[in-house]
């Protein structure tokens, strides 16, 4: 709704008539106009009766009436004007006001929410979209008291959400490409707290087990996922992984003993 009021003063009777039912038009069942400064049943009252003053022909009393009518249809539209100049300098500071939040939320966590995708994504291109994916939504959705009183937890649950939508986007459409092993050899890094004995061992005892053990072994206690993060990666349940990762863990035990 726009009814650009100060131009009706010169405006013909018709034109008046026009902006007052586009203004009506725009107000009636409008639930994003919850409390209206004009009343849409008394505007539609007055369109009325200003069309049917102009309609009448009595001389200077009828002008006059015409006038009267013009008057009040005007008045109104000047209300809804300075009412909506009101709203539309409240939505821009709104808007200036939650841009500095999201820019705040961003500066302070945003290598967290691109840890908690990578988590997921498996790569920094997907976790990067999935920061912008957040800020995105919280621009044009709002932030939450959700995110206000923790936003932590939230961001990096909306972290994983963003990361695990991407994921399972490749695998649909056949992008991801998974490695049996998961960056096996990270087995044999010189970072490892194992003595060189010991690792040595290890990979011989990780060899032996089947790919799938194998991998979610090195997702967990290499690189750190949790069941629910390596379900999402491989596309299985957390059931599934808990029960994999019990067998591969004593399987492994048995060999290294």
């Amino acid at each position: 709704m726009n009814t650009k009021l100060k131009l009706y003063d010169g405006e013909l009777d018709d034109a008046v008539i026009a902006g007052a039912v586009a203004a009506l038009d725009g107000l009636t069942g409008n639930q994003n106009i919850p409390n209206p400064p004009v009343d849409p049943g008394v505007l539609k009252i007055a369109i009325e009766a200003y069309r049917a003053a102009i309609g009448s022909n009595g001389g200077l009393a009828a002008t006059e009436q015409r006038n009267k009518c013009r008057n009040v249809v005007v008045s109104m539209l000047r209300q809804l004007g300075d009412w909506e100049d009101l709203q539309r300098q409240d939505s821009e500071r709104s808007c200036e006001s939650l841009a500095q939040e999201c820019e705040d939320l961003f500066r302070k966590f945003s290598r967290l929410i691109r840890r908690s995708a990578l988590r997921v994504t498996g790569n920094w291109h997907d976790a990067e979209d999935a920061v912008q994916t957040i800020f995105v939504k919280l621009l044009t959705h709002g932030i939450s008291p959700e995110l206000t009183a923790n936003p932590k937890p939230y961001l990096r649950k909306a972290a994983f959400n963003e990361g695990l939508k991407i994921r399972q986007s490749q695998q649909r459409r056949g992008l991801v490409e998974q490695s049996e092993d998961e960056d096996f050899d990270c087995v044999d890094s010189s970072q490892s707290r194992f003595d060189a004995d010991t690792r040595l061992r290890l990979k011989e005892a990780m060899a032996q087990l089947k790919p799938h053990e194998r991998q979610v072994l090195v997702l967990q206690y290499w690189q750190g996922y949790s069941d629910q993060e390596i379900a999402a990666r491989l596309g299985k349940s957390r059931c599934s992984v808990g029960m994999t990762l019990s067998r591969a863990r004593a399987r492994l035990k048995q060999l290294m003993s």
